[in-house]
């Protein structure tokens, strides 16, 4: 009897340790998720902020016209795929988030800007082509 009485004991303090252990992960993994959204808040402002001045910075470069208006499509396509990259004065003293923001809203809508432009190029030799040509 004191066999089983020891057995069962030795059971119940298991089944208490393993308990205290699920309770203390869960516990641990709970305190995390909560406090990620905290502490990753700040990263992720910075890179809209970035991403916003990105933007507002970007310019159209001029040459993309006369892509379009002497490649045509090739032009265009290449306006869209070729990533201007920022100059690096309006980034000196800003974090790393802030940085990537920056760059990636500048080359963006950079990009977009330039394949306008390049439409345009192609557009003007279109309409030059009809006006000449007929």
């Amino acid at each position: 009897m004191k066999e089983i009485r020891k057995l069962v004991d030795g059971e119940r303090d298991t089944m208490h340790w393993l308990w205290s252990w699920r309770k203390a992960t869960c516990l641990m993994i709970l305190a995390v998720l909560i406090a990620a959204p905290v502490f990753g808040q700040e990263s992720v402002t910075q890179y809209m902020e970035g991403k916003f001045a990105g933007e507002k910075d970007a310019q159209s470069n001029p040459l993309w016209f006369v892509a379009g208006l002497g490649c045509g499509p090739f032009g265009v396509a290449g306006a869209y795929l070729m990533k201007p990259s920022p100059s690096g004065g309006s980034m000196v003293g800003k974090s790393s988030d802030y940085v990537l923001g920056y760059t990636d809203g500048y080359r963006s809508k950079s990009a977009s800007k330039n394949g306008v432009m390049a439409w345009a190029g192609w557009g003007s030799w279109i309409l030059l082509y009809l006006a000449l040509g007929s």
